[in-house]
């Protein structure tokens, strides 16, 4: 059942610095109702937004950033936002071609996820969105080689060990 007024279920994940630049004010409304234990930042256009980025010294786990503001339309706002920016990027939109150009050229732009609003922003469609984007963003092939160290580690110690104790037994 698909959320589209009420809290969220709590997420695993809690993120304490999403900045969302959205002109419309019901979109940012429902985005703290779905996750109200996120550390929210909003902006209502394109230059305030860039303003936060600076003033909060570029510390953001996530921007959620309209495609369509009042001061910046299309890939030109997610170009500005790339170029300043290293949070990775979630944009929204109502504008089906934007999205097409967007999936195009996504990896390059920074955009790890894209919301389309309309009948489908719901809190089921849009969490996963943010959720895959951050995690995607942290890349967990980095989780995965220190897993690795970690076992090769843990496996040269104990080769090690018997080494040594096979040594003091005169063996």
């Amino acid at each position: 059942m698909d959320n589209v007024g009420g809290a969220a279920p709590k997420d695993v994940l809690r993120l304490d610095k999403v900045l969302h630049v959205e002109n419309e004010r019901i979109h940012r409304m429902l985005m703290r109702v779905w996750f109200p234990d996120w550390g929210w930042y909003e902006a209502d256009t394109l230059e305030e937004g860039i303003e936060i980025i600076q003033r909060e010294q570029n510390n953001f786990q996530l921007i959620v950033l309209d495609l369509n503001l009042d001061d910046s339309r299309g890939i030109a706002t997610v170009e500005r936002y790339h170029a300043c920016s290293v949070a990775p990027i979630v944009v929204s939109t109502a504008d089906a071609p934007s999205v097409e150009e967007l999936q195009a050229r996504a990896h390059e732009l920074g955009v790890y996820g894209i919301i389309e609003k309309g009948k489908s922003f719901t809190s089921s469609r849009v969490r996963p969105i943010l959720l895959n984007a951050y995690r995607d963003w942290r890349d967990p092939r980095l989780v995965m080689d220190l897993q690795v160290l970690n076992a090769a580690t843990e496996k040269a110690t104990a080769q090690r060990t018997k080494w040594l104790e096979d040594r003091a037994k005169g063996k």
